[in-house]
C-alpha cells in the first residue's frame, strides 16, 4: 500500500474543523482532558480505539479517548467529544484500499520517562484485528505539562504529525513511523521533567477492500459480540 499522512489539525475544545479529506480516507482523532478520570466521550457515528485514565493530584489526573472512522464524504464533521480539553485530528489516505486502525498497545506512568508499548508482527496484541506483517504505526502521547516535549518523536524512526501545547497543562501530540514497519518495538522517550503520561501504539491496518466499498465495509469485533 502506498500510505500518505494528508493533513492534521489541533485545537482546545471540545470539537475540531477537520482537516481536509475525501471518501475512503481514514480519520482519527485523540482527545484528552486533565483534572479528572473520566475519558472524553466518543461521538456518535466514530468507532472507539482505546481510552486512559491515570488518577493523581500532583501531577493531576488525565484521561484521553481515540477514536476513528472512514470518510464517506469530503464533508465529515469531528462531533463533540464531550469533556474534552484538547482534540487532535490526522486523515491518513491509502492509494487504493480502505484503512482502518487495527493492533493496539498502550501504557500509562509517572517518570521522566515516557514508554510507548511494542507491537509485534501477527500477534494477539490487538484490540480489533491482528497485526500485519507490515503496517504504519501511529503513536498518540498526552503528558500532564506543556513543557515538557514529547512532542519531540520517540526515536529517529519516527516523526510528528500534529501537537499541541495547551493552556489546561497538558502536551499532546502524535507522531508516526516513517514508512512501514514489521514490528514497533518497546520505545523510551526523555521528557524534560517528570509527567503522568498515557500513550499509545497503533496500527493502521490496510483492509485490502478497494475505496469503492467504503460504504458496505463493517469491521468486525474479532472478540465475538456486537460489529464495531
Amino acid at each position: 500500500m502506498t500510505v500518505s499522512f494528508v493533513g492534521a489539525a489541533s485545537a482546545e475544545a471540545t470539537s475540531i474543523t477537520l482537516p481536509s479529506h475525501q471518501a475512503g480516507d481514514l480519520i482519527v482523532i485523540f482527545a484528552g482532558r486533565t483534572g479528572s478520570t473520566g475519558p472524553p466521550s466518543v461521538p456518535a457515528g466514530w468507532r472507539f480505539a482505546a481510552q486512559s485514565s491515570v488518577s493523581g493530584v500532583t501531577p493531576p489526573a488525565i484521561a484521553a479517548s481515540v477514536g476513528w472512522k472512514i470518510a464517506a464524504s469530503s464533508a465529515e464533521t469531528s462531533g463533540t467529544w464531550t469533556n474534552a480539553d484538547m482534540v487532535l485530528a490526522v486523515v491518513v489516505r491509502d492509494d487504493a484500499n480502505l484503512l482502518v486502525i487495527g493492533g493496539i498497545g498502550k501504557t500509562t506512568g509517572l517518570s521522566t520517562t515516557v514508554n510507548y508499548q511494542p507491537l509485534l508482527a501477527n500477534s494477539g496484541q490487538s484490540i480489533q484485528g491482528m497485526r500485519r506483517t507490515s503496517s504504519y504505526v501511529l503513536l498518540p502521547v498526552m503528558a500532564t505539562s506543556n513543557t515538557s516535549d514529547i512532542d519531540t518523536p520517540p526515536t529517529a524512526s519516527t516523526s510528528k504529525i500534529v501537537s499541541l501545547a495547551g493552556t489546561a497543562a497538558i502536551e499532546m501530540a502524535i507522531h508516526r513511523t516513517n514508512a512501514e514497519v514489521a514490528s514497533f518495538a518497546n520505545t523510551n522517550y526523555t521528557a524534560n521533567e517528570s509527567v503522568r503520561y498515557a500513550t499509545w501504539t497503533i496500527e493502521i491496518l490496510d483492509t485490502g477492500y478497494a475505496k469503492t466499498a467504503a460504504a458496505s465495509f463493517r469491521p468486525v469485533n474479532i472478540r465475538g459480540g456486537a460489529d464495531q
